[in-house]
Formats: structure tokens, sequence, C-alpha cells
């Protein structure tokens, strides 16, 4: 991946596949301040919106830890660059099944580029 992952990009890759926030898959990285100290909970879920931040929820086993919500957090690059990752894949593997049938040589490009992320297309193999 040769470009910097963008808000913008990443808006993009939302508004192809129809959806207005991501779950991020936080797994091996560093949690924000938000999320650590007291507010840490073992089970927790990153929540990437539009409009460029995440949210935090966190949930904790039995009744000394309450469930927590924080709003409003700046994602560090490295949880922007995660979700640019998994939104790319799913956005070739729609792209891709869309052209399946479509009998157009390049068609899984044209489809990218009709829909403004053409960005990616640069690393996708075409056959």
């Amino acid at each position: 991946m040769s470009d910097i992952v963008t808000m913008d990009k990443i808006n993009r890759l939302m508004s192809y596949l129809g959806i207005d926030s991501y779950i991020v898959p936080h797994y091996n990285l560093p949690l924000p301040e938000e999320a650590s100290g007291s507010n840490f909970r073992p089970e927790k879920i990153f929540r990437l919106y539009r409009n460029g931040t995440m949210s935090y929820q966190g949930y904790g086993y039995g009744a000394t830890m309450k469930n927590i919500q924080i709003d409003n957090i700046v994602p560090s690059e490295r949880y922007l660059t995660r979700v640019y990752l998994h939104m790319v894949g799913e956005a070739r593997r729609r792209a891709k099944h869309r052209a399946k049938f479509g009998g157009i040589p390049n068609l899984e490009h044209l489809i990218l580029k009709f829909n403004g992320i053409d960005f990616i297309d640069g690393e996708t193999v075409v056959a």
C-alpha cells in the first residue's frame, strides 16, 4: 500500500459499501488513551464513523465493571490503516462478484472507477 490512508478514501469506500460506520478489528493494535486505565474493559468494540471519529464500547464481567461508552475519539493512523485494508478487501470482493458474469474485459476496474474508488485498482491483480 503505497498511498497514504485518508478519511476521504475511507468515506468513498463506505459509500460504495453502503455503510455509515465500520467496526474496527482492533486485535494487536495499541489501545487509545480513552480505552486505557480505569476505562479498560476485557470486551471492547471500536467503531469508526464517516465524520472521522471513533467510539469505544467496553463491557465488563460481574458487578464490579460497568459497561462504558466513549465517543469522539480521534483514531490513530494505525486504526485508519486497519480499517482501510479490511474495507478494500470487501470492496474488491463486491466488485469481483458484480463483474463475474458481465462478460466485459476489465469490468471489475470499470466498476471501481465508476464508483470513485479506482485508487484501489493499482493494488488489484487484473487477469
